[in-house]
């Protein structure tokens, strides 16, 4: 993969508890491919005369990366740099870890849709909860409410209550805050989610569903036996995660996936999930792979957004963040490409009399 786009600080990691900290502590430098010198307000006519002969806008270079392409490779030469008359790129100070971490979310929301941090919007989420027939008289809980732009959908779509329970304490902020904006707060039920240690009311839901945040708990066990214990009898289970095919040697691709993650992974197999369902006394009904939709659709978020870019209101602090999320999703796709990591779509139904813990004998 060419190398990517520099950022300003090349440290720059999102954190659950101090997202992007060394990016708030970094001086004033600035993108030098995107064609911005050190001064705090900078016009791109005069970052074009300062480097007359390769200036390339940012839309360009970052259009070049996505795809596959060297960006240097759309370095004009001299005589054919195009003038950009009065575009400016404002930096007005140096962000804090919250302010990045609120950029990330405006970022991941102009990719995926309002209130949403995943792929699909509320068309994925609707048609992922189709099968459980949702009413009105039924309860429902969304274990990984993100920015809850899923339980905003399904609220509005057949008007339910529901709860929802997020694990990252400024998500469960963020998403407190939509839920207020949207007149949503008597209708949606937030609160937070212990990722080693899940608690879930019993016997409460009908339903349960959540959307690719299985793999960051550390304990599968712990996790399906607490959503087992919150279910009704013949409750049902929806999901969608990111799994390993297999646990034979770890390709290079998932490797440097892994790595770059903000905070460490604890994949299963499908074939692990697919005995504990069958254990709990789950009746499993959907236990597809979708990778290749899912890739698609990763895909083609990206390069609407990256065509839409506007040189004329990027700052650097957004620039930025929007680098480093490039990067981390294009690390996903080469995993998933590799074909060691898939994602898997998941509905099952609880007929469990008696609930038998994984940890039983």
């Amino acid at each position: 993969m060419p190398e990517r786009p520099a950022r300003a600080d090349d440290q720059y990691r999102y954190d659950r508890t101090t997202p992007a900290a060394a990016a708030a502590e970094t001086g004033s430098a600035v993108v030098s491919r995107f064609g911005v010198g050190q001064d705090r307000r900078l016009s791109m006519g005069q970052a074009r005369a300062a480097q007359p002969d390769n200036y390339v806008p940012f839309r360009t270079r970052f259009l070049a990366w996505w795809h596959g392409l060297d960006p240097e490779a759309v370095v004009k030469h001299p005589g054919e740099a195009k003038e950009l008359g009065s575009q400016t790129i404002e930096i007005d100070h140096e962000p804090t870890p919250e302010e990045l971490d609120g950029i990330r979310r405006e970022l991941l929301q102009l990719l995926w849709g309002e209130g949403f941090i995943e792929p699909g919007g509320a068309d994925y989420i609707l048609k992922l909860l189709k099968p459980t027939a949702p009413s009105p008289d039924k309860t429902v809980l969304d274990l990984a409410a993100g920015l809850c732009g899923g339980a905003k959908a399904i609220s509005d779509k057949y008007g339910l209550w529901l709860d929802a329970m997020e694990p990252d304490p400024r998500l469960l902020a963020a998403a407190e805050a939509f839920c207020e904006r949207k007149g949503l707060s008597n209708k949606i039920k937030l609160s937070g989610c212990d990722m080693d240690a899940p608690q879930v009311p019993k016997k409460k839901y009908d339903s349960i569903y959540a959307r690719e945040r299985f793999y960051l708990f550390p304990d599968k066990r712990v996790l399906l036996n607490a959503i087992v214990g919150g279910l009704k009898p013949g409750g049902q289970l929806v999901f969608t995660d990111l799994v390993l095919e297999d646990r034979g040697q770890e390709k290079e691709a998932v490797k440097v996936w892994r790595e770059a993650l903000p905070v460490r992974p604890y994949l299963w197999t499908k074939k692990e999930y697919e005995v504990a369902l069958r254990e709990l006394k789950f009746d499993v009904r959907i236990f597809a792979d979708e990778t290749d939709s899912f890739r698609g659709n990763v895909l083609r978020g990206w390069s609407d957004f990256a065509s839409a870019l506007n040189d004329d209101t990027l700052v650097r602090q957004f620039v930025d963040v929007l680098v480093t999320e490039a990067e981390q999703w294009q690390h996903q796709v080469r995993a998933l490409e590799s074909g060691q990591v898939r994602f898997l779509r998941v509905h099952a139904i609880f007929h469990g009399n008696k609930i038998r813990l994984m940890s039983d004998p």
